[in-house]
């Protein structure tokens, strides 16, 4: 009964939330604003009941436009820089600068007049391409002082934690490979890759936390949250995942408790002895019974083929920002990011890409290094090692793209970034 109320509540709440919040904006007091932005944004499921509202659905994008508002209002107020200086700024400028002229060679490439219209597929993709920098800038600026890093770091933990409880739920009624396409978790319009990428990557980073925090409440608590991620990955049965894991704590355990990677390699060796039957055949069955690729499998190979043809045709600048999603092709989309930032953007969007990617690994990797707090350095190596997780769950399909898996890889990243600021100062 107390549950179907509060069902009934929350879009309601969650409205109301938000005008509070556009108003506080507007008096350039953003920090609450934002902490609400970043817990609701892998939250899909509870976004979509505010269709129903006037501009319920342009909720996200809304809050975002007054973020930015306030951002100006509280820079002008305190009469600080617009923007603090971060090693990202110059290849987000250029990021973004040039997938916009990607996109408008897009139209050339299709044979269609150029247009700005809302309804247009690859505006909207590329509008949603750029939210994520955009969000960046609020979450660098706007965090100033290390209490607040704290703080939206558990808004971080407390938005994984729903996920969680969503995704590991709809594994329990869904527990099968044939039945796992129903699974969303909170992404409604995602399926299981994508979910399984999303709790991949952030569950590098709680192990880092946990090998760091203290208390051992926390510790407890971080644990809980690891298991739970862990066991929804696992009966995702998504093997690019699997892979990006084990390679992500690689990576973290190199570095820090260099003995786990023993249980980790006999992990690797002897997974065919304990893990449950349906997931040995998932990671084995990589062939069909005569021996040859499976449906899945060959599909992706034939879209691979068919990207490098139209990278060929384009080497330079690619086809257009959003194109191959318009060209009618049987998947739809490349299930690589490298191949579709190849194809759409050619060599010199790759370029950027790589770039900025190692500019994204190496903050953390600065703050491992620099950092002179063992957690906050755990924090920078825990983040490096997420983004290795994410290059491994971007080679089997685009985990780079959508709002929903990469919102709080961007907010992560602004907190080491803001972190490696205040040890410059040396304030921490």
């Amino acid at each position: 009964m107390i549950f179907s109320l509060l069902k009934y509540l929350v879009p309601y709440i969650l409205y109301s939330s938000m005008l509070i919040f556009l108003f506080q904006c507007l008096m350039g007091k953003t920090k609450w604003a934002l902490f609400f932005l970043v817990w609701m944004f892998p939250l899909r499921n509870f976004i979509t009941h505010l269709y129903e509202f006037p501009l319920g659905k342009d909720y996200i994008n809304i809050l975002l436009i007054f973020l930015l508002i306030g951002w100006v209002v509280s820079s002008m107020g305190q009469g600080r820089k617009f923007a603090d200086r971060s090693a990202l700024n110059w290849i987000l400028v250029v990021l973004v600068v040039y997938t916009f002229f990607s996109f408008i060679q897009g139209y050339l490439y299709l044979h269609e007049s150029v247009q700005f219209s809302f309804s247009d597929t690859r505006l909207q993709m590329w509008k949603n391409y750029c939210m994520l920098p955009l969000l960046f800038f609020i979450a660098f600026n706007t965090v100033r002082d290390e209490k607040t890093v704290w703080q939206l770091l558990m808004v971080i933990c407390f938005s994984l934690l729903i996920v969680e409880y969503y995704t590991v739920t709809q594994v329990t009624w869904f527990h099968g490979i044939l039945s796992r396409t129903k699974i969303h978790g909170t992404f409604e319009y995602l399926g299981p890759n994508e979910v399984a990428a999303f709790l991949n990557q952030y569950t590098v980073i709680l192990i880092a936390m946990l090998i760091g925090a203290r208390k051992m409440l926390y510790k407890l608590i971080l644990f809980l949250m690891i298991s739970g991620n862990i066991y929804a990955i696992l009966f995702l049965y998504s093997r690019g995942a699997y892979i990006g894991l084990l390679v992500g704590m690689g990576f973290l355990f190199l570095f820090k408790k260099q003995w786990m990677l023993i249980p980790l390699i006999a992990v690797c060796i002897f997974w065919n002895t304990f893990l449950p039957s349906e997931i040995q055949d998932r990671i084995t069955s990589t062939t069909n019974q005569y021996g040859e690729l499976d449906e899945s499998n060959m599909g992706r190979i034939h879209i691979w083929q068919e990207s490098m043809e139209i990278f060929k045709q384009n080497p330079i600048t690619g086809a257009g920002f959003g194109v191959f999603g318009k060209l009618g092709l049987e998947l739809g989309d490349t299930h690589n990011i490298y191949l579709k930032v190849l194809a759409e953007q050619g060599v010199i969007g790759m370029i950027i890409f790589l770039i900025l990617l190692g500019i994204m690994w190496g903050q953390g990797i600065f703050l491992f290094r620099y950092g002179n707090d063992d957690f906050v350095k755990l924090l920078g190596i825990g983040f490096s090692a997420c983004m290795v997780t994410m290059f491994i769950n971007n080679l089997f399909g685009d985990r780079w793209t959508y709002v929903e898996v990469s919102s709080h890889l961007w907010v992560f990243l602004a907190l080491v970034c803001r972190l490696n600021f205040l040890a410059k100062d040396k304030k921490i």
